[in-house]
Protein backbone atom coordinates (compact mmCIF):
# COMPACT_ATOMS: atom_id res chain seq x y z
CA UNK A 1 0.00 0.00 0.00
CA UNK A 2 3.17 2.35 0.54
CA UNK A 3 4.61 1.68 -2.45
CA UNK A 4 1.12 2.64 -4.36
CA UNK A 5 0.55 6.09 -2.32
CA UNK A 6 4.22 6.91 -3.67
CA UNK A 7 3.68 5.87 -7.39
CA UNK A 8 -0.30 8.01 -6.78
CA UNK A 9 2.02 10.85 -5.68
CA UNK A 10 4.79 11.34 -8.20
CA UNK A 11 1.95 10.83 -10.90
CA UNK A 12 0.52 13.80 -9.10
CA UNK A 13 3.61 15.64 -9.33
CA UNK A 14 4.25 15.13 -12.85
CA UNK A 15 0.86 15.87 -14.41
CA UNK A 16 -0.27 18.42 -11.77
CA UNK A 17 -3.27 16.93 -10.88
CA UNK A 18 -4.15 17.68 -6.76
CA UNK A 19 -5.18 14.85 -4.76
CA UNK A 20 -6.37 14.68 -1.31
CA UNK A 21 -4.90 11.73 0.12
CA UNK A 22 -3.39 10.21 3.63
CA UNK A 23 -3.51 14.08 4.79
CA UNK A 24 -0.75 15.21 2.18
CA UNK A 25 -2.83 17.37 0.06
CA UNK A 26 -1.15 20.74 1.16
CA UNK A 27 2.53 19.09 0.39
CA UNK A 28 1.21 18.07 -2.80
CA UNK A 29 -0.35 21.70 -3.74
CA UNK A 30 2.54 23.60 -2.57
CA UNK A 31 5.02 21.16 -4.44
CA UNK A 32 2.75 21.97 -7.40
CA UNK A 33 3.30 25.64 -7.04
CA UNK A 34 6.78 25.58 -6.71
CA UNK A 35 7.52 24.04 -9.81
CA UNK A 36 4.89 26.19 -11.75
CA UNK A 37 6.57 29.44 -10.75
CA UNK A 38 10.01 28.07 -11.35
CA UNK A 39 8.59 27.39 -15.01
CA UNK A 40 7.08 30.37 -15.27
CA UNK A 41 9.70 32.70 -14.06
CA UNK A 42 12.00 30.96 -16.83
CA UNK A 43 9.29 31.55 -19.34
CA UNK A 44 9.52 35.30 -18.34
CA UNK A 45 13.16 35.41 -18.90
CA UNK A 46 13.47 33.74 -22.19
CA UNK A 47 10.92 36.08 -23.76
CA UNK A 48 12.68 39.05 -22.18
CA UNK A 49 16.15 37.98 -23.76
CA UNK A 50 14.34 37.36 -26.82
CA UNK A 51 12.37 40.69 -26.98
CA UNK A 52 16.15 42.34 -26.38
CA UNK A 53 17.74 40.37 -29.48
CA UNK A 54 14.83 41.67 -31.59
CA UNK A 55 15.35 45.32 -30.45
CA UNK A 56 18.45 44.89 -30.55
CA UNK A 57 18.27 43.74 -34.00
CA UNK A 58 16.45 46.89 -35.15
CA UNK A 59 18.72 49.07 -33.89
CA UNK A 60 21.10 48.79 -36.84
CA UNK A 61 20.40 48.77 -40.80
CA UNK A 62 22.45 45.78 -42.87
CA UNK A 63 25.04 47.16 -45.18
CA UNK A 64 25.79 44.00 -47.86
CA UNK A 65 28.66 46.76 -49.66
CA UNK A 66 32.14 46.40 -47.50
CA UNK A 67 33.39 49.24 -50.21
CA UNK A 68 30.23 51.43 -48.83
CA UNK A 69 30.27 50.62 -45.58
CA UNK A 70 34.34 51.33 -45.22
CA UNK A 71 33.43 54.93 -47.21
CA UNK A 72 30.82 55.92 -44.66
CA UNK A 73 33.57 54.87 -41.89
CA UNK A 74 36.31 57.15 -43.61
CA UNK A 75 33.53 60.03 -43.18
CA UNK A 76 32.97 59.08 -39.22
CA UNK A 77 29.15 58.56 -39.95
CA UNK A 78 29.60 54.10 -39.52
CA UNK A 79 31.03 53.62 -35.55
CA UNK A 80 33.53 51.02 -37.36
CA UNK A 81 36.85 50.80 -36.95
CA UNK A 82 35.90 47.84 -39.47
CA UNK A 83 33.32 46.70 -41.23
CA UNK A 84 30.98 44.48 -39.97
CA UNK A 85 27.93 44.42 -42.76
CA UNK A 86 25.82 46.79 -40.72
CA UNK A 87 25.42 50.90 -39.67
CA UNK A 88 24.13 51.79 -36.43
CA UNK A 89 20.24 53.82 -37.19
CA UNK A 90 21.20 56.27 -34.69
CA UNK A 91 24.39 57.54 -36.67
CA UNK A 92 22.69 57.51 -40.06
CA UNK A 93 19.77 59.31 -38.63
CA UNK A 94 22.07 62.18 -37.79
CA UNK A 95 23.07 62.72 -41.13
CA UNK A 96 21.24 65.75 -42.97
CA UNK A 97 23.95 66.27 -46.09
CA UNK A 98 25.59 63.19 -47.59
CA UNK A 99 27.70 63.09 -50.57
CA UNK A 100 29.11 59.66 -52.04
CA UNK A 101 31.60 59.20 -54.69
CA UNK A 102 33.32 55.77 -55.50
CA UNK A 103 33.23 53.89 -58.41
CA UNK A 104 34.29 50.80 -55.72
CA UNK A 105 30.25 50.47 -54.61
CA UNK A 106 28.62 48.48 -55.81
CA UNK A 107 25.68 48.13 -53.63
CA UNK A 108 24.28 51.10 -52.07
CA UNK A 109 21.38 49.13 -49.89
CA UNK A 110 21.76 50.33 -46.50
CA UNK A 111 21.47 53.62 -47.71
CA UNK A 112 17.95 54.06 -46.68
CA UNK A 113 18.62 54.02 -43.04
CA UNK A 114 19.44 57.57 -43.74
CA UNK A 115 16.03 58.80 -43.48
CA UNK A 116 16.32 62.56 -42.19
CA UNK A 117 19.13 63.54 -45.54
CA UNK A 118 18.32 66.57 -47.01
CA UNK A 119 21.03 66.51 -49.45
CA UNK A 120 21.96 63.64 -51.23
CA UNK A 121 24.51 63.55 -54.04
CA UNK A 122 25.63 60.42 -55.73
CA UNK A 123 28.89 60.20 -58.13
CA UNK A 124 30.33 57.38 -60.07
CA UNK A 125 28.23 55.26 -59.07
CA UNK A 126 27.16 51.31 -61.08
CA UNK A 127 25.51 49.37 -58.81
CA UNK A 128 20.97 49.14 -59.91
CA UNK A 129 19.85 50.08 -56.52
CA UNK A 130 19.18 53.07 -55.38
CA UNK A 131 17.29 52.92 -51.46
CA UNK A 132 15.93 56.48 -51.12
CA UNK A 133 11.97 55.62 -50.51
CA UNK A 134 12.77 56.44 -46.67
CA UNK A 135 14.28 59.79 -47.34
CA UNK A 136 10.57 61.95 -46.92
CA UNK A 137 12.17 64.90 -46.02
CA UNK A 138 14.97 65.24 -48.88
CA UNK A 139 15.19 68.58 -50.27
CA UNK A 140 17.69 68.22 -52.71
CA UNK A 141 19.09 65.38 -55.02
CA UNK A 142 22.30 65.05 -57.35
CA UNK A 143 23.40 62.49 -59.65
CA UNK A 144 26.01 61.93 -61.57
CA UNK A 145 27.12 59.20 -63.97
CA UNK A 146 24.79 56.71 -62.17
CA UNK A 147 23.82 53.26 -63.60
CA UNK A 148 20.20 53.40 -62.26
CA UNK A 149 17.85 53.59 -65.03
CA UNK A 150 14.44 54.20 -63.16
CA UNK A 151 15.21 56.17 -60.25
CA UNK A 152 12.27 56.00 -58.25
CA UNK A 153 11.26 59.35 -56.48
CA UNK A 154 7.45 59.12 -55.69
CA UNK A 155 8.20 58.83 -52.05
CA UNK A 156 10.30 62.51 -52.05
CA UNK A 157 7.51 64.42 -52.38
CA UNK A 158 9.46 67.36 -50.46
CA UNK A 159 11.91 67.43 -53.35
CA UNK A 160 12.86 71.07 -54.15
CA UNK A 161 16.02 70.33 -56.69
CA UNK A 162 17.01 67.46 -58.52
CA UNK A 163 20.11 67.60 -61.22
CA UNK A 164 20.99 64.42 -62.81
CA UNK A 165 23.75 63.98 -65.74
CA UNK A 166 25.99 61.51 -67.53
CA UNK A 167 23.39 58.64 -65.97
CA UNK A 168 21.53 55.57 -67.88
CA UNK A 169 18.60 57.15 -66.92
CA UNK A 170 15.90 56.49 -68.96
CA UNK A 171 12.60 56.51 -67.52
CA UNK A 172 12.08 59.60 -65.23
CA UNK A 173 8.60 60.15 -63.13
CA UNK A 174 8.28 62.95 -61.33
CA UNK A 175 4.37 63.83 -61.05
CA UNK A 176 4.61 63.26 -56.83
CA UNK A 177 7.19 65.91 -56.64
CA UNK A 178 5.12 69.14 -57.07
CA UNK A 179 7.38 70.95 -54.89
CA UNK A 180 10.46 71.17 -57.45
CA UNK A 181 11.53 74.19 -58.70
CA UNK A 182 14.88 73.44 -60.39
CA UNK A 183 15.62 70.30 -62.67
CA UNK A 184 18.83 69.78 -64.37
CA UNK A 185 19.20 67.53 -66.98
CA UNK A 186 22.08 66.41 -68.93
CA UNK A 187 23.29 63.56 -71.19
CA UNK A 188 20.40 60.93 -70.64
CA UNK A 189 18.73 58.82 -72.66
CA UNK A 190 14.98 60.01 -71.70
CA UNK A 191 12.83 60.53 -75.03
CA UNK A 192 10.22 62.15 -72.86
CA UNK A 193 8.88 63.64 -69.45
CA UNK A 194 6.05 64.88 -67.78
CA UNK A 195 6.59 68.42 -66.58
CA UNK A 196 2.71 68.45 -66.28
CA UNK A 197 2.64 68.57 -62.14
CA UNK A 198 5.51 70.43 -61.75
CA UNK A 199 3.77 74.00 -61.37
CA UNK A 200 6.59 75.33 -58.80
CA UNK A 201 9.22 75.17 -61.12
CA UNK A 202 11.26 78.28 -61.78
CA UNK A 203 14.12 76.33 -63.73
CA UNK A 204 14.59 73.95 -66.35
CA UNK A 205 18.00 72.95 -68.17
CA UNK A 206 17.94 69.94 -70.01
CA UNK A 207 21.15 69.39 -72.29
CA UNK A 208 21.65 66.27 -74.54
CA UNK A 209 18.62 64.54 -73.35
CA UNK A 210 17.39 63.36 -76.94
CA UNK A 211 13.67 65.02 -76.83
CA UNK A 212 12.54 66.71 -79.97
CA UNK A 213 10.14 68.41 -78.22
CA UNK A 214 8.53 69.28 -74.56
CA UNK A 215 5.98 70.79 -73.21
CA UNK A 216 6.16 73.38 -70.25
CA UNK A 217 2.70 75.28 -71.11
CA UNK A 218 1.92 73.79 -67.10
CA UNK A 219 4.85 75.74 -66.07
CA UNK A 220 3.67 79.00 -65.75
CA UNK A 221 6.25 80.12 -62.72
CA UNK A 222 8.96 79.07 -65.38
CA UNK A 223 11.87 81.91 -64.96
CA UNK A 224 14.78 80.34 -66.87
CA UNK A 225 14.83 78.05 -69.75
CA UNK A 226 17.92 76.14 -70.96
CA UNK A 227 17.47 73.28 -73.48
CA UNK A 228 19.62 72.25 -75.81
CA UNK A 229 18.72 69.39 -77.27
CA UNK A 230 17.30 67.90 -80.48
CA UNK A 231 14.00 70.25 -80.25
CA UNK A 232 11.80 70.86 -83.61
CA UNK A 233 9.48 72.99 -82.03
CA UNK A 234 8.55 75.00 -78.60
CA UNK A 235 5.56 76.77 -77.30
CA UNK A 236 6.36 79.61 -74.84
CA UNK A 237 3.27 81.46 -74.99
CA UNK A 238 2.16 80.43 -71.29
CA UNK A 239 5.23 81.36 -69.81
CA UNK A 240 5.21 85.22 -69.32
CA UNK A 241 7.44 85.10 -66.22
CA UNK A 242 10.43 83.84 -68.74
CA UNK A 243 13.96 86.37 -67.92
CA UNK A 244 16.50 83.71 -69.49
CA UNK A 245 15.87 81.43 -72.50
CA UNK A 246 19.04 79.59 -74.27
CA UNK A 247 17.55 77.14 -76.94
CA UNK A 248 20.68 75.99 -78.86
CA UNK A 249 21.50 73.34 -81.77
CA UNK A 250 17.88 72.66 -82.17
CA UNK A 251 16.20 72.35 -85.21
CA UNK A 252 13.70 75.23 -84.36
CA UNK A 253 12.56 77.02 -87.23
CA UNK A 254 10.43 79.66 -85.89
CA UNK A 255 9.42 80.79 -82.11
CA UNK A 256 6.61 82.92 -80.42
CA UNK A 257 7.52 85.62 -78.48
CA UNK A 258 5.09 87.80 -78.07
CA UNK A 259 3.56 86.61 -74.37
CA UNK A 260 7.47 86.99 -73.23
CA UNK A 261 7.88 90.73 -72.89
CA UNK A 262 10.21 90.23 -69.35
CA UNK A 263 13.09 87.89 -71.35
CA UNK A 264 16.17 89.45 -70.70
CA UNK A 265 18.74 86.86 -72.22
CA UNK A 266 18.11 85.65 -75.52
CA UNK A 267 19.63 82.69 -77.44
CA UNK A 268 18.92 81.27 -79.95
CA UNK A 269 22.59 79.62 -81.33
CA UNK A 270 22.10 77.16 -84.32
CA UNK A 271 18.70 76.48 -85.33
CA UNK A 272 16.82 77.25 -88.34
CA UNK A 273 15.14 80.17 -87.90
CA UNK A 274 14.76 82.42 -90.70
CA UNK A 275 12.32 85.05 -88.92
CA UNK A 276 12.13 86.81 -85.69
CA UNK A 277 10.08 89.04 -83.90
CA UNK A 278 11.45 91.03 -81.18
CA UNK A 279 9.03 93.56 -80.82
CA UNK A 280 8.08 92.87 -77.71
CA UNK A 281 11.44 92.29 -75.72
CA UNK A 282 12.08 95.92 -74.81
CA UNK A 283 13.69 94.60 -71.70
CA UNK A 284 16.38 92.56 -73.71
CA UNK A 285 20.33 92.90 -72.59
CA UNK A 286 21.71 89.88 -74.23
CA UNK A 287 20.46 88.57 -77.93
CA UNK A 288 22.12 85.51 -79.84
CA UNK A 289 20.69 84.50 -82.95
CA UNK A 290 24.50 82.64 -84.43
CA UNK A 291 24.42 80.13 -87.34
CA UNK A 292 20.32 80.80 -88.15
CA UNK A 293 18.78 81.80 -91.22
CA UNK A 294 18.01 85.19 -91.00
CA UNK A 295 17.54 87.63 -93.60
CA UNK A 296 17.05 90.64 -91.64
CA UNK A 297 16.88 91.61 -88.17
CA UNK A 298 15.48 94.39 -86.34
CA UNK A 299 16.49 95.34 -82.85
CA UNK A 300 15.26 99.04 -82.83
CA UNK A 301 13.29 98.38 -79.70
CA UNK A 302 16.33 97.15 -77.74
CA UNK A 303 16.90 100.20 -75.75
CA UNK A 304 19.17 98.21 -73.30
CA UNK A 305 20.43 95.80 -75.55
CA UNK A 306 24.48 95.33 -74.35
CA UNK A 307 25.41 92.37 -75.99
CA UNK A 308 24.27 91.18 -79.92
CA UNK A 309 25.66 87.75 -81.71
CA UNK A 310 24.30 87.32 -85.11
CA UNK A 311 27.16 85.60 -86.42
CA UNK A 312 26.80 83.45 -89.69
CA UNK A 313 23.62 84.36 -90.92
CA UNK A 314 22.46 85.93 -94.47
CA UNK A 315 21.75 89.61 -93.20
CA UNK A 316 22.17 92.74 -95.27
CA UNK A 317 21.07 95.27 -93.28
CA UNK A 318 22.06 95.91 -89.83
CA UNK A 319 20.42 99.27 -88.23
CA UNK A 320 22.11 99.57 -84.56
CA UNK A 321 22.03 103.26 -84.11
CA UNK A 322 18.73 102.67 -81.52
CA UNK A 323 20.76 100.15 -79.56
CA UNK A 324 22.97 103.00 -76.84
CA UNK A 325 24.25 100.99 -74.71
CA UNK A 326 26.16 98.17 -76.79
CA UNK A 327 28.89 96.74 -75.28
CA UNK A 328 29.47 93.41 -77.90
CA UNK A 329 28.87 93.26 -81.72
CA UNK A 330 29.17 90.07 -83.79
CA UNK A 331 27.71 89.96 -87.12
CA UNK A 332 30.32 88.20 -89.28
CA UNK A 333 30.02 85.88 -91.44
CA UNK A 334 26.69 87.73 -92.87
CA UNK A 335 25.46 89.21 -96.35
CA UNK A 336 25.79 92.71 -95.15
CA UNK A 337 25.83 95.73 -97.10
CA UNK A 338 24.89 98.32 -94.87
CA UNK A 339 25.82 98.38 -90.78
CA UNK A 340 25.22 101.70 -88.96
CA UNK A 341 26.65 101.44 -85.53
CA UNK A 342 26.81 104.96 -85.13
CA UNK A 343 24.88 105.07 -81.32
CA UNK A 344 26.83 107.59 -79.64
CA UNK A 345 28.29 105.18 -77.25
CA UNK A 346 31.11 103.57 -79.42
CA UNK A 347 33.64 104.24 -76.44
CA UNK A 348 31.59 101.51 -74.41
CA UNK A 349 33.37 98.78 -76.99
CA UNK A 350 36.90 98.76 -76.07
CA UNK A 351 38.33 95.75 -76.83
CA UNK A 352 39.10 94.55 -80.08
CA UNK A 353 37.37 90.78 -79.94
CA UNK A 354 34.04 92.39 -79.20
CA UNK A 355 33.29 93.85 -82.32
CA UNK A 356 33.27 91.53 -85.62
CA UNK A 357 32.26 92.02 -88.92
CA UNK A 358 34.60 90.10 -90.84
CA UNK A 359 33.66 87.91 -94.11
CA UNK A 360 30.93 90.70 -95.08
CA UNK A 361 32.31 91.03 -98.66
CA UNK A 362 29.98 93.29 -99.82
CA UNK A 363 30.28 95.28 -97.06
CA UNK A 364 32.34 98.35 -97.10
CA UNK A 365 31.32 101.75 -95.16
CA UNK A 366 30.90 101.05 -91.44
CA UNK A 367 29.00 104.18 -89.55
CA UNK A 368 30.96 104.97 -85.92
CA UNK A 369 30.88 107.62 -83.94
CA UNK A 370 34.41 108.33 -84.20
CA UNK A 371 36.38 106.86 -86.84
CA UNK A 372 39.91 107.54 -85.17
CA UNK A 373 38.65 105.39 -81.79
CA UNK A 374 37.35 102.60 -84.42
CA UNK A 375 40.16 102.64 -86.14
CA UNK A 376 42.41 102.61 -83.21
CA UNK A 377 40.05 99.96 -81.46
CA UNK A 378 38.47 97.34 -83.93
CA UNK A 379 40.38 95.49 -86.53
CA UNK A 380 38.07 92.48 -86.96
CA UNK A 381 36.75 93.67 -90.47
CA UNK A 382 37.64 92.85 -93.75
CA UNK A 383 40.22 94.79 -95.86
CA UNK A 384 37.70 96.74 -97.86
CA UNK A 385 35.68 98.13 -95.27
CA UNK A 386 36.10 101.18 -93.68
CA UNK A 387 34.65 103.75 -90.60
CA UNK A 388 33.20 106.50 -91.84
CA UNK A 389 30.89 109.21 -90.35
CA UNK A 390 28.35 109.66 -92.56
CA UNK A 391 28.04 105.92 -95.06
CA UNK A 392 25.57 107.13 -97.67
CA UNK A 393 24.19 103.63 -98.12
CA UNK A 394 20.35 104.69 -98.36
CA UNK A 395 19.33 101.22 -100.41
CA UNK A 396 16.36 103.50 -101.98
CA UNK A 397 19.53 104.94 -104.16
CA UNK A 398 21.79 102.13 -104.23
CA UNK A 399 20.28 101.01 -107.67
CA UNK A 400 21.95 98.00 -109.52
CA UNK A 401 22.27 100.69 -112.34
CA UNK A 402 25.35 99.08 -113.49
CA UNK A 403 25.18 95.52 -115.17
CA UNK A 404 29.35 95.01 -114.16
CA UNK A 405 31.79 97.08 -112.53
CA UNK A 406 35.89 96.54 -112.47
CA UNK A 407 38.01 98.32 -111.11
CA UNK A 408 42.13 97.23 -111.61
CA UNK A 409 44.77 97.09 -110.17
CA UNK A 410 43.60 96.62 -106.66
CA UNK A 411 45.85 96.94 -104.48
CA UNK A 412 47.09 100.05 -106.65
CA UNK A 413 49.57 102.82 -106.23
CA UNK A 414 47.22 105.44 -106.84
CA UNK A 415 46.60 105.08 -110.52
CA UNK A 416 43.87 102.56 -111.46
CA UNK A 417 40.92 101.96 -114.64
CA UNK A 418 37.28 101.91 -113.90
CA UNK A 419 35.57 99.84 -116.19
CA UNK A 420 31.96 100.34 -116.29
CA UNK A 421 29.34 98.26 -119.00
CA UNK A 422 25.70 100.32 -118.65
CA UNK A 423 26.89 103.27 -118.31
CA UNK A 424 24.26 106.35 -118.99
CA UNK A 425 26.21 109.34 -121.27
CA UNK A 426 27.83 111.10 -118.15
CA UNK A 427 29.01 109.56 -115.29
CA UNK A 428 30.51 111.10 -111.82
CA UNK A 429 33.43 109.86 -110.15
CA UNK A 430 34.11 110.62 -106.29
CA UNK A 431 36.59 108.91 -104.19
CA UNK A 432 36.24 109.30 -100.14
CA UNK A 433 38.68 108.46 -97.24
CA UNK A 434 37.89 106.32 -94.72
CA UNK A 435 37.08 109.46 -92.41
CA UNK A 436 34.21 110.68 -95.35
CA UNK A 437 36.33 113.55 -96.81
CA UNK A 438 36.02 113.50 -100.81
CA UNK A 439 39.34 114.07 -102.10
CA UNK A 440 38.66 113.21 -105.79
CA UNK A 441 35.97 114.47 -107.81
CA UNK A 442 36.12 113.81 -111.94
CA UNK A 443 33.05 113.55 -114.55
CA UNK A 444 33.24 111.38 -117.83
CA UNK A 445 30.83 111.41 -121.09
CA UNK A 446 30.29 108.33 -123.43
CA UNK A 447 33.10 106.21 -122.05
CA UNK A 448 32.90 103.02 -120.48
CA UNK A 449 36.44 102.93 -119.22
CA UNK A 450 38.01 105.97 -116.78
CA UNK A 451 41.92 106.03 -115.91
CA UNK A 452 42.20 107.57 -112.33
CA UNK A 453 45.63 108.79 -111.19
CA UNK A 454 45.99 110.43 -107.64
CA UNK A 455 48.17 110.79 -105.34
CA UNK A 456 46.91 109.26 -102.30
CA UNK A 457 48.80 108.06 -99.51
CA UNK A 458 48.46 104.14 -98.53
CA UNK A 459 45.14 103.10 -97.39
CA UNK A 460 41.51 101.93 -98.45
CA UNK A 461 39.65 104.78 -100.42
CA UNK A 462 35.77 104.50 -101.67
CA UNK A 463 35.10 104.73 -104.58
CA UNK A 464 31.35 106.05 -105.68
CA UNK A 465 30.14 106.37 -109.08
CA UNK A 466 27.07 108.46 -109.58
CA UNK A 467 24.90 108.49 -113.12
CA UNK A 468 21.45 109.79 -113.62
CA UNK A 469 19.56 106.80 -112.00
CA UNK A 470 21.67 106.48 -109.03
CA UNK A 471 24.77 105.28 -107.25
CA UNK A 472 26.85 102.39 -107.35
CA UNK A 473 29.95 101.58 -104.85
CA UNK A 474 33.31 99.86 -104.76
CA UNK A 475 36.37 100.29 -102.39
CA UNK A 476 40.12 100.25 -103.44
CA UNK A 477 43.43 99.79 -101.60
CA UNK A 478 46.26 102.32 -102.20
CA UNK A 479 49.86 100.53 -101.17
Amino acid sequence: MGLEVACLEVACLETGIILQMDGMFNLYLSVNFYFMKKIFAKLIIFLFLLGNCFTLKSQYTSIPDGSFEIYLINLNIDSGPIADGQILNSNAEAIDSLSISSQFISDLTGLEAFTNLRYLQINTYFGSTLPIHTMDSLNELYLNFVSVNNPNLSQNTNLKKIQFTNSSIDTLVITNNTNLEYIGLGSLNCKSIDFSQNANLEILLIQNVSMDSIDITSNQNLIKLVCSDSLNEINLTQNHLLRYVTLENNFISEIDLSQNSKIKSLNLFKNQIDSIDLSFQDSLTLLGLKKNNLTKLDVSNLNFLESLDCDSNHIKILNLQHNPVLRWINCASNNLEQLNVQNGNNHAILIDYEFDTRDNPNLTCIQVDNVAFSNNTWTNKDIQSYFSLNCEYDLGLMQENFTDINLFPNPNHGTFQVKISGLSKRMEIEIYNTIGQKIYHEFTVNSNCAVIETNLSPGIYLLKLKDQAGNQFSTFIVE
